[in-house]
């Protein structure tokens, strides 16, 4: 299906040669109108490799009739005015994750994008690679029957240096550390998988970098559903690895990320799908025999994966959405999920007790105000 070029304005650089204008440009069906930094040079540099126009304020993008769409990739405190001015001014949004650094702000955001009936998406790319969408289908064809629980797992490494771009480091900036900048990427993840969260009991703490802000994640998450189970997230050890293992009525997944120990800049995905052949109530109820005598079908399904990051799904998806053909890879209304499982354990934490989601929006607001002020220390 042949499909308009939707004109884009990119706002938030990162670097000419990996950053989010050279995603645009090579990306089918999409025209890339201007970027926008406060860097002049990175600005200078886009408008010269793209043949494209430079602004150094974003209000001045987008003033322009012929920019119908944008791509913010800022830092999160910039998220929500960046997308707020955008959508006044009548441009389709794709704003980096989170949607915003609180659920508050990201309210008033999805309520804007419904009013003026523009498409709003979230920048979550891991719902476009098979590894993490087959998990999805087969939850969703019941091939494992009811997900009764779930144990995550994502370990990361990351140095002092890794915080030399101050705001990721800073409750103000970013609303948190990993638990809403590496974190809420898994936290969708766990939406996409078993649906809206209902309460988290959740502890955050930092170790050994010198940030105010959190760098390992403990807790519990229950689902509307009835799922439930337990993450365990930092950025503190190495190597990275993410484990993630989903127990079911009638089978069980297993997934694993691992670094090649022999080149840092490969992974390999396996993921271990079990199929019992009578169901986990069924057998407790009507079998005199162990656990161990329950019959399964195993397979097994191992990559290498060279590139971290794919955002070929993302856009594809949203380029369609707004020439009406497809729906957002994951919409504004979807992207606050995650938003809200990353402000629970926040708050979780700071109160010491489980926290019911939808969360309260002034309260969070009010601790958040104090962990930025140094009132309050984790």
């Amino acid at each position: 299906m042949k499909i308009e070029p939707v004109r884009f304005g990119v706002i938030g650089i990162a670097d000419v040669e990996l950053g989010y204008p050279d995603v645009i440009y090579k990306t089918p069906n999409t025209e890339l109108i201007a970027v926008c930094d406060i860097n002049e040079k990175l600005v200078e540099g886009c408008k010269e490799k793209y043949k494209v126009d430079g602004y150094l304020d974003y209000k001045e993008l987008l003033k322009r009739d012929d920019i119908e769409a944008v791509y913010i990739a800022l830092p999160h405190y910039l998220h929500y005015p960046v997308a707020i001015e955008a959508l006044l001014r009548g441009k389709h949004v794709l704003v980096e994750k989170p949607i915003a650094k609180t659920v508050k702000e990201a309210d008033e955001i999805i309520k804007i994008a419904e009013e003026k009936n523009l498409i709003l998406a979230v920048g979550f790319q891991s719902r476009g690679l098979k590894f993490h969408s087959q998990i999805k289908e087969i939850i969703e064809k019941g091939e494992i029957g009811f997900p009764i629980r779930f144990i995550l797992e994502d370990v990361k490494f990351r140095t002092n240096a890794y915080f030399s771009k101050k705001w990721r480091g800073n409750w103000q900036l970013s609303g948190g550390g990993c638990v809403i900048n590496q974190m809420v990427h898994y936290f969708d993840l766990l939406y996409w998988y078993f649906g809206k969260p209902k309460e988290v009991y959740g502890k955050i703490k930092n170790l050994f970098h010198n940030v105010p802000v959190d760098t390992l994640v403990n807790g519990i998450i229950e689902f509307e559903n009835g799922t439930n189970g337990v993450v365990s997230l930092s950025i503190t050890d190495c190597p990275h690895t993410f484990y993630l293992e989903i127990r079911g009525t009638k089978g069980n997944i297993l997934q694993k990320i691992e670094m090649c120990q022999d080149n840092p800049n490969r992974q390999i995905k396996k993921t271990e799908i079990l199929k019992f052949t009578t169901s986990i109530p069924d057998w407790i109820k009507n079998c005199e025999r162990g656990m161990k005598d329950v019959s399964y079908v195993k397979n097994v399904f191992e990559e290498e994966v060279i590139e971290f990051k794919n955002r070929d799904v993302l856009l594809e998806k949203f380029i369609k959405a707004v020439r009406g053909i497809d729906k957002p890879l994951c919409s504004g209304k979807e992207g606050i999920y995650s938003l809200e499982i990353s402000n629970a354990f926040v708050l979780s934490s700071i109160k010491r007790m489980p926290i019911k989601i939808p969360i309260d929006r002034d309260e969070y607001e009010e601790i958040l105000n104090k962990l930025e002020k140094g009132e309050i220390k984790i």
